[in-house]
């Protein structure tokens, strides 16, 4: 007999209990494999599930956020209640970069943060600069000191070409509403004590005005301060200035004054500039100066024209094209003034001396113009003119 003699059951239960211990041996290795694999499958499913949680959250207060911050650049310009804005101000500190410099914007924007006397960067300045047509409110009674001493700040935190990248003229112009315009003073003083670098764009930005006493206030406040700038330069110089002309003259004592030109060659850019606006003024607007609405002018349209006429002769350095346009175009501006306001009164000194420079320094151009200007005016320059020479040298 054969040992796998399968007639014998003693073989056969002998081998099929070693069939259950092979298998028993394979379970024993499969199944704890199985469950180990299995655990771990589910604790990947759970790792899974808690981020894609945290994702969501994350998400949703970000969205939160996002939404806030969009809220917070809505309401930070225009909310009017202190409390408000500073508890609102309060939360930017939860912002950075971009968002945070967009919020800092909209703050800015709102009259109750005060205009500061120094700002640091242009984009800063530049937020301020489009706030200031909000700040002319009838509670802010300060307000042009207030933008003074802003763009005093400006005037000295930048160079020339990032201080006329602001804008200021423009804005210091057109942001005052009909009956709170400023006058003649606020302008003069733009010039004297804040930059000459001012001056030509002031009167430019004239033109986005309608004739009347706001655009010649800000006109005459320029040629002011010119006439301010000019004579206290010829008394620097120890040069003679005709009697009674600038030394103590509407309400102001001649003095170096913080936004003068600083030597020569900001006095040559301040002529240049002065005398091109004047001239592109003289052959549009002001044409017709006498006509123009008197309503809320302070001071008269005959003096503006009397200092007009002297700062043409103060800038003009011969017989040119800009001085052309000028002689020209000065006797329709004349003509346009009522009689009573080419009498001249106290400013015909300054009249004669801004004819004494034409005649001196525009030799040819007076041979042609200089009668029709002498006749339009009524005045002569006069033997004894008193004209300084140009730039200090021979005229």
């Amino acid at each position: 007999m054969a040992w796998w003699d399968w007639s014998d059951p003693s073989f056969t239960l002998a081998l099929l209990g070693a069939m259950a211990g092979v298998g028993a041996a394979v379970l024993a290795i499969v199944v704890p494999r199985q469950i180990h694999n299995a655990s771990q499958q589910g604790e990947r499913i759970a790792q899974d599930t808690q981020r894609q949680l945290i994702e969501v959250q994350r998400l949703q207060l970000e969205a939160v956020r996002r939404s806030r911050w969009e809220r917070l650049l809505d309401i930070l310009p225009t909310t009017g209640t202190p409390a408000v804005f500073y508890a609102l101000r309060n939360e930017l500190e939860n912002y950075h970069g971009e968002e945070r410099d967009l919020l800092e914007g909209a703050a800015r924007a709102n009259p109750i943060q005060h205009l500061p006397s120094r700002v640091d960067t242009l984009r800063e300045a530049l937020d301020y600069v489009k706030s200031l047509p909000n700040r002319v409110t009838p509670a802010n009674h300060m307000f042009p000191e207030h933008a003074k001493r802003f763009a005093s700040g400006c005037a000295e935190s930048f160079d020339t070409a990032d201080f006329e990248r602001l804008g200021l003229a423009v804005a210091l112009v057109t942001c005052f509403p009909p009956g709170r315009t400023p006058g003649v003073q606020f302008y003069r003083e733009l010039v004297n004590d804040v930059s000459w670098r001012l001056a030509d764009d002031l009167l430019y930005s004239t033109r986005d005005l309608e004739p009347g006493g706001h655009a010649a206030n800000v006109i005459t406040g320029v040629l002011l301060a010119a006439k301010d700038i000019h004579t206290g330069r010829a008394i620097d110089s120890e040069e003679e200035v005709e009697d009674g002309i600038g030394l103590f003259h509407r309400g102001y004592a001649l003095r170096s004054r913080s936004g003068w030109p600083d030597g020569s060659q900001d006095q040559a850019v301040f002529d240049s500039n002065l005398k091109a606006a004047i001239a592109s003024l003289l052959s549009n607007e002001l044409s017709n100066w006498g006509q123009w609405p008197r309503e809320g002018l302070t001071d008269s349209q005959g003096a503006a024209a009397a200092w007009i006429i002297r700062a043409a002769g103060e800038v003009a350095v011969g017989d040119e094209h800009l001085e052309m346009r000028i002689i020209q175009h000065l006797p329709w501006m004349v003509r346009s003034l009522s009689g009573h306001a080419r009498a001249w009164g106290s400013d015909v000194d300054d009249v004669r001396h801004g004819l004494a420079l034409l005649r001196r320094r525009c030799p040819g151009l007076w041979d042609e113009y200089g009668t029709s200007l002498v006749d339009c005016t009524g005045v002569s320059p006069g033997a004894e003119d008193g004209a300084r020479p140009l730039n200090g040298g021979a005229s």
